[in-house]
């Protein structure tokens, strides 16, 4: 009973940390996908001018 409540607690430990990372990763994504849409407006405005 008591190692079953161990590698529960532990799945759930590393089911957390999975999911933190993907949220992570999907911020920064978000992030760089954002800064590469911005200068690529940047440099579309820039240029006509």
């Amino acid at each position: 009973m008591i190692f079953t409540k161990v590698h529960w607690l532990l799945y759930a430990e590393m089911y957390a940390t999975n999911i933190s990372t993907i949220f992570f990763l999907c911020k920064l994504i978000s992030k760089s996908a954002f800064l590469l849409g911005s200068l690529f407006f940047f440099a579309l405005t820039h240029s006509k001018t």
